[in-house]
């Protein structure tokens, strides 16, 4: 039962990732880019 927790909240996390991910990708410069860009 606690697998089937952890495999859920893992997923959730990783479609949370995803759609941040393309939200930031339509209109910023991904943090590492912008990181190396400053330095």
């Amino acid at each position: 039962m606690k697998g089937d927790t952890m495999h859920t909240v893992t997923a959730s996390l990783v479609l949370e990732h995803d759609r941040v991910s393309s939200l930031d990708g339509q209109h910023a410069v991904p943090p590492v880019a912008a990181s190396w860009g400053s330095s």
